[in-house]
């Protein structure tokens, strides 16, 4: 009898994906909102006390900076109640943060082009008036005019007050990463505080990478002299965070994409994932220290090749897709068309003592008819079925504000 090899392997490849829950086709797509042009960026925080996460986004072409409630679960497949919570030119970013200390979160919002501004989107008082654009009032921080191209922001803690700053970065000309001091009376005339130049800020944040109890600042910039992933290592005496430690992550001299955070190999350790323009992901590995006395973090870098057929990696994250307890590399792309621009590699083994990758096996999500250029990655449980599903943006081919959810089971 004669043996169809090719039809040997896909029997064996559909029982594996039956077997284990992972799906052979594209994840279904749900569209929050794609009502605008050029969606680009997404960040997460319960605006209106629900315990669910919400969304605000800016709509670079469209020149609007929006916020989704995410409603119940019955309805979290179809498109989110929203607002326009503010009109600006040319948004790169929009992030959360009670800029005028009344216990409510704002919208701070990024501007490049020749907008080249930031701007603070004042949360009206009461949940009723939350989805009335007109209660929303704007305001631009005036010292941050023309400044420069501002890319990249995050609610911070870095001074003395409980307060909240605005952790900002931005691109050349004048390219440099700092922070706003916001003023509760007036919050248009915060005081900016540089922390150091830049290139291109992609990603600007914080997390306590030397585990002592405070937060640290972690970038990575994209072009220029400095290109590479970095640290500012929190000494914990409320110094200036210009005058802080600055620690080489991984990818200097390279052109890094989005960095974000995972423990890679279970070791308690912060750990970073970044894709880089060369055609690589690269995994920073926190080295743990032999010696208690020396507390500074140092870095090893380990790197994975992108697949085949593939848009260039924007950014990337290490979670546990199909619910096996093990890391999965979970990426979205631009540079997409009519290639694959979000999609999932498993079955790779990190090892921490060789800092070796094994051949992963690649998963389609977005598939290659639609999607051009995708953005930042959220994984959450929106539909409450167990596993995460995937939280992103495209402004291209303008899908919008959408989520894939997730078809293991």
């Amino acid at each position: 009898m004669k043996i169809n090899l090719r039809h040997v392997f896909l029997f064996t490849w559909l029982s594996l994906s039956l077997a284990t829950g992972v799906s052979a086709e594209p994840w279904n797509m749900h569209v929050i909102d794609n009502t605008s042009r050029g969606a680009d960026g997404i960040k997460l925080a319960d605006v209106n006390g629900d315990h669910l996460l919400d969304i605000t986004t800016g709509w670079e072409e469209g020149g609007q900076i929006r916020l989704y409630i995410q409603p119940a679960r019955s309805l979290v497949k179809q498109p989110w109640p929203a607002v326009t919570v503010g009109k600006v030119k040319s948004p790169e970013d929009a992030f959360f943060a009670d800029v005028n200390a009344d216990g409510k979160l704002d919208i701070v919002s990024c501007c490049e082009g020749n907008q080249q501004s930031l701007f603070v989107h004042l949360c009206p008082f009461g949940p009723a008036q939350l989805l009335k654009s007109s209660d929303w009032e704007t305001q631009a921080i005036v010292d941050s005019q023309k400044k420069t191209r501002w890319m990249f922001g995050q609610a911070a803690q870095l001074d003395e007050d409980l307060s909240w700053e605005l952790l900002c970065g931005s691109k050349d000309p004048h390219g440099q990463i700092g922070w706003y001091d916001p003023v509760a009376e007036n919050p248009a005339d915060a005081n900016w505080y540089p922390i150091g130049p830049a290139g291109w800020i992609m990603t600007l944040d914080q997390v306590d990478i030397d585990l002592d109890g405070d937060l640290d600042i972690f970038y990575s910039d994209r072009k220029g002299p400095r290109r590479g992933c970095w640290c500012r290592i929190n000494p914990g005496d409320r110094t200036d965070p210009a005058n802080w430690l600055e620690i080489a992550i991984g990818g200097q001299g390279k052109e890094v994409m989005f960095l974000t955070t995972t423990d890679a190999n279970h070791d308690g350790l912060i750990d970073f994932v970044c894709p880089v323009k060369n055609g690589e992901f690269e995994i920073y590995w926190n080295v743990p220290s032999q010696s208690k006395a020396l507390k500074t973090p140092t870095f090893k870098s380990v790197s994975l090749h992108y697949p085949e057929k593939v848009g260039t990696a924007k950014c990337a994250r290490l979670v546990d897709v199909d619910l096996d307890h093990q890391l999965d590399l979970i990426a979205t792309c631009e540079h997409a068309e009519k290639k694959h621009g979000v999609y999932w590699l498993s079955g790779f083994k990190l090892e921490n003592a060789a800092c070796q990758i094994s051949e992963p096996v690649f998963h389609e999500i977005s598939g290659t008819e639609q999607g051009i250029k995708y953005d930042l990655i959220e994984m959450i449980d929106l539909d409450a079925d167990g596993d995460l599903d995937l939280l992103t943006c495209e402004e291209r081919d303008n899908l919008g504000v959408i989520w894939y959810e997730n078809p293991t089971r």
